[in-house]
Formats: structure tokens, sequence, C-alpha cells
């Protein structure tokens, strides 16, 4: 659930802060709403083949792996100057997420039993639920209470601690 939720939050936070990044980046919220899409083209482009290229490695690396890139592209967020530099740090977050994603469910259904898979995978699956209807909504109002960069910000404390648990959690798995 976690995993699901981080990246979840991460992909969709930019929705209730477009404008006090338009403003910080002097661009349209158009133009900030694009960070969305290619964050979600990057994702879907990326997770079937990062599975093809990595699929071989412990899922716990690539897990730990992509919450450790997520954390780096949303530090690269809280620094970035300009459109452009958030664009490559949104691309950097959806190579992540596109490294947890599958790795995640593999590995949530591989813990349980056959006949329990089903009810492991909805689990898992329920992060990005809680991340639509609660992640992104605190993001936004937490973006504007604190500022837009406050919130990549978490981002880059949340996944390396995630990372860690989940490599101690999980051992050799």
């Amino acid at each position: 659930i976690c995993c699901y939720f981080l990246f979840g939050t991460s992909s969709l936070a930019l929705i209730g802060l477009l404008d006090s990044m338009a403003t910080a980046w002097q661009v349209s919220p158009a133009q900030i709403a694009q960070l969305v899409a290619v964050h979600s083209l990057t994702f879907a482009l990326a997770a079937p083949l990062l599975q093809i290229l990595f699929g071989h490695r412990p899922r716990r690396e690539l897990i730990c792996g992509g919450l450790l890139l997520l954390a780096s592209g949303a530090l690269a967020t809280v620094f970035a100057p300009d459109w452009f530099s958030g664009l490559l740090a949104r691309i950097l977050m959806a190579l992540g997420a596109a490294a947890i994603g599958p790795a995640a469910s593999a590995q949530g259904a591989a813990l349980v039993r056959p006949e329990q898979q089903a009810r492991a995978l909805a689990t898992i699956f329920a992060g990005m639920t809680l991340a639509i209807v609660l992640g992104a909504p605190v993001a936004s109002w937490l973006g504007h209470t604190w500022s837009w960069r406050a919130i990549f910000g978490l981002i880059t404390i949340a996944a390396p601690l995630l990372a860690w648990g989940l490599w101690k959690t999980l051992g050799h798995r």
C-alpha cells in the first residue's frame, strides 16, 4: 500500500499545485499540467521496459531502487529553477515509480498463498486509491499552507525511509 500511495501521491500532487508552481517558474498552469502527462507517459513506457531490463534482479532491489529514484526526482523538483528542470525531475520520478509498481505488485502477490493473491493485489492497489482520495488533496492543502517545494521535500524524505523499511522487512525475498 505504502509504495503505491507514495508514488501515486507524488504523481498527482501537481494537480493541486498548478498555480503556485506556474508562478514560481513563470509559466502557465497548462504547462505545469503537462508535467502530469509527461509523468504518466514515462511511467507507461518505462514500467514494462524496466522489468524486461532489470526483472532478473531481486524485487526488493527494484522497489527500493525505484524509491530512491523517486526521492532523487523529488529532491530535484525542490531545487528546480525552471520548468525544464522540473520536467527532467518528473521523468526521474516516473522512472522510479515505473520500477516500483510492477515489482511491488509481484512481491505482494508472492508473499501470500495463491488463493490469497487477488486480495493481496487489491490491498496493494488500494494505495493508489488512497493517493487519489487522500494524498493528492492533502498535498494540495499542505502545498498552499507551506509551499509546493515542501511537498516534494516531504516525498524526498518519505521515499528513502520507506525504502529502508522495506529493505529490512523483505530480507532477501
